[in-house]
């Protein structure tokens, strides 16, 4: 009888014993092993769709954060590109350091969603 073998919240391979004997001595036992690839990849997609999901997530959270700081950088874009630069506010440089610290971490965060993706679509299409 093929039986799950014990693993982390998954059941990925499963193990039969083929005792020579009855009293099953690893010894003289053979074990036999298979995977089923089919429900693995099933698995490990359903784990990169949870992990693309969490970047999301965090992404949307860490720009949600530093919303005061970015609204401040679009009114000086809009600014810019209309032509009235004089009456919008310029930051303050404690507001460039945020700036470019949720630039940094929104580059690590879309990186790794991007990287994420590609894996995601190589299991899909192999």
């Amino acid at each position: 009888m093929w039986a799950a073998a014990a693993q982390p919240q998954s059941t990925w391979a499963a193990l039969c014993e083929v005792a020579k004997t009855a009293d099953h001595a690893p010894a003289r036992t053979f074990y036999l092993w298979r995977v089923n690839l089919r429900q693995v990849t099933e698995r490990v997609l359903e784990d990169l769709y949870h992990a693309a999901y969490n970047l999301r997530e965090r992404l949307a959270f860490e720009l949600s954060k530093e919303q005061e700081v970015l609204s401040i950088l679009e009114q000086i874009q809009q600014a810019s590109i209309s032509g009235s630069a004089s009456s919008v506010a310029t930051l303050t440089s404690s507001q460039r350091k945020q700036l470019e610290n949720i630039r940094k971490v929104a580059a690590v965060l879309e990186t790794s969603l991007l990287r994420l993706e590609d894996t995601i679509m190589m299991l899909k299409d192999f």
